[in-house]
């Protein structure tokens, strides 16, 4: 712990204060901020251990917003709008000190302890100063989130919320054996704002994708809904403009946002799921197909996956299915190459990509190297749709629900795709239900074929009306989940041993979410390998025989009723779509085709609310003439009700 060195950036408009002129600058700055200022809320270093307080002047009891200034601050390092916003949101501010700006591992140890202190102190003094001593944010600025992220991740039920702007910067990140921030995540985790004034691109030390693993954390828990992660505010110009703030809260400006929703209940609870009905999958009718023909890459192809923790770990595994592939062979898929752009929950949606602007960005620039192969996004969610009642809804009427307020978000992505290669090839991919523990194993079935009926139909045949000369592939890998539940169920999935679990032997990882165990993420990933690339049979069966470390029988029992189900969605030149089996053991998918006369152009965009906030809109991408091979956009999709990543 001794060679950790920390020099934490102070931050843009934060009070430097030199350690002589401390004691006279903070009785001379903000006098009309705060109630009381200097208060010692310990013993232990009664020259360091001080705070000020800054109380509501009405909604008694109030919570408490306890924070920690940057780097080269003080205690004082908090401007009036920042207070005014914790005011408005019924919260008295407690600002607190602890170290410098230039720490080691003895000085970040020792700011750890003293938060704990303090935070007793809150608790213990409630009376004195009229607060709810069960009702603490925690929140912390660039080096103040440093100090501060122990206590805020300690699980004590006090604590409903975390806010950090400008959190664990670059220097945090240079000695994970040391200390690993995404190590003291844990579930539950409280309701948590990180914001922050760069985007992924700037070179500023805060950049947020240093603390991208902190998102892949709240992922990997199933808790992405807990965590609101916003960049680039720095770039919004009703936010920022000539290095300075020009919105009403400052670097708080989501603070009463977080408390709105704390006071809610957003995040801390989860509403049952009520049961669905398995739908009656009708008999489709055989028609001339729509869209250019299935034609597999079976030389590979460079991928671009964006998306979120239903899809970026199956395009991974994917990725290392090929690698493995290519080991025993060079001449394999020699075009194969692989890149992924992850966010997490709703902010991996492909309107929440398209409206953050480091997302934006990151993506158009991969684009517009003319090398991507392979691209891929979600689909937003609406929460005023309720999941049983488009059910029922298609089961009276053999109707599909329309969706039509989503196509317009994928339609700006196609359309910029296609700007800097008018040949893309799409491709269009259909998880898994979310929340399934909740659900009976033929409700959830029933469900995930739902989805893939109402993508195919609602989503797939709308975009292949609407760019004709393209090529949209689609499959539908979610029931790969539903068919390890039916065999799991049945005792016939050996290599399971728990549904739900943190082992390799577990079907889901976590109750909340569902997300898919190791083995099902490897199932789903032979499923993309076969319909994308199209490998040789005895490829196949080698990797079935030699390679997978699980049961041969159950491997080949999952890929081949799935590659069955999705044998309709995508018809090579020639052939007519072909009729479901009368008795499969994943029900045929739900082919019933609109009769809607495509639009010559699809509906104009409309972004919707992000849960990724950032900065405002770039300009559309110039046309740019290309001569490439052609490019796959991947699309995954997953459905309005209930899914959530």
């Amino acid at each position: 712990w001794s060679i950790l060195l920390l020099i934490c950036f102070p931050q843009n408009n934060a009070e430097v204060i030199t350690a002589t002129t401390k004691a006279v600058a903070r009785r001379s700055q903000n006098s009309n901020t705060w109630d009381y200022t200097d208060v010692p809320y310990g013993e232990e270093d009664p020259s360091v251990q001080l705070l000020n307080i800054a109380l509501p002047e009405e909604g008694d009891p109030y919570g408490v917003l306890m924070f920690h200034h940057s780097a080269g601050g003080s205690h004082f390092s908090v401007t009036e709008k920042e207070v005014n916003a914790a005011h408005v949101s019924g919260y008295a501010v407690v600002s607190w000190e602890s170290i410098g700006g230039v720490v080691g591992t003895a000085e970040i140890e020792l700011a750890w302890s003293y938060a704990q202190i303090c935070f007793d102190f809150l608790r213990t003094s409630a009376n004195v100063y009229g607060w709810d001593p069960d009702k603490i944010i925690v929140a912390g600025r660039s080096l103040g989130s440093i100090v501060s992220w122990k206590l805020a991740h300690s699980q004590h039920p006090a604590i409903v919320g975390i806010y950090t702007y400008n959190g664990l910067p670059q220097q945090v990140w240079t000695r994970p054996d040391l200390w690993y921030p995404p190590d003291d995540v844990v579930s539950p985790v409280p309701l948590t704002y990180m914001v922050y004034g760069p985007g992924p691109k700037s070179d500023d030390g805060h950049n947020p994708t240093n603390a991208y693993p902190v998102v892949e954390r709240y992922n990997e828990l199933g808790e992405e809904e807990k965590l609101i992660f916003v960049e680039g505010m720095w770039n919004d110009p009703g936010l920022y403009s000539n290095g300075k703030w020009i919105n009403e809260y400052d670097i708080f400006h989501y603070l009463p946002e977080l408390v709105a929703k704390i006071e809610d209940g957003v995040g801390s609870t989860i509403t049952p799921t009520t049961a669905v009905t398995p739908p009656v999958i009708p008999t489709h009718t055989n028609e001339a197909i729509v869209g250019l023909p299935y034609q597999p890459f079976t030389q590979g192809a460079n991928g671009l996956y964006i998306g979120h923790s239903f899809f970026i770990p199956i395009s991974r595994t994917f990725d290392d299915i090929v690698a493995q592939a290519k080991e025993e062979s060079d001449n394999l898929f020699p075009q194969h190459d692989f890149q992924t752009e992850f966010s997490g929950g709703e902010s991996g949606t492909p309107g929440n990509l398209w409206s953050n602007v480091g997302h934006r960005t990151s993506i158009k620039a991969s684009l517009s190297t003319g090398t991507i192969d392979l691209f891929g996004m979600t689909i937003a969610a609406a929460d005023d749709v309720n999941f049983q009642e488009q059910v029922d809804a298609f089961l009276d009427t053999g109707v599909y629900p329309t969706a039509e307020e989503y196509i317009p978000e994928y339609a700006q992505w196609i359309d910029t795709a296609l700007s800097y290669n008018p040949d893309t090839v799409i491709y269009i991919g259909a998880p898994w239900l979310g929340n399934n523990h909740l659900l009976t194993t033929q409700t959830f079935t029933g469900s995930n074929e739902f989805i893939c009926g109402f993508l195919f139909n609602s989503v797939v045949l709308e975009l292949r009306r609407f760019y004709p000369d393209n090529q949209i592939l689609f499959i539908c890998y979610g029931p790969v989940a539903s068919f390890m539940r039916q065999l799991f169920d049945e005792g016939n999935l050996p290599d399971i041993v728990d549904q739900i679990g943190s082992g390799q032997n577990a079907l889901f990882t976590d109750a909340d979410k569902g997300h898919a165990g190791p083995m099902m993420k490897e199932m789903m990933a032979i499923v993309w390998l076969q319909i994308l690339y199209n490998p040789p049979n005895l490829l196949l069966e080698r990797f079935m025989d030699h390679i997978t470390i699980w049961n041969k029988d159950s491997v080949r029992a999952i890929v081949t009723e799935v590659l069955t189900f999705n044998k309709s969605f995508n018809v090579k030149e020639g052939e007519i779509m072909i009729q479901p089996s009368p008795e499969p053991t994943i029900a045929s998918p739900n082919i019933a085709h609109t009769t809607t006369q495509p639009s010559p152009k699809p509906p104009t965009a409309v972004t919707s609310s992000p849960s990724v906030k950032s900065a405002a809109d770039t300009t559309s991408p110039s046309v740019k003439s290309t001569a490439f091979s052609a490019y796959i956009i991947i699309i995954v999709i997953y459905s309005h009700w209930n899914l959530s990543f």
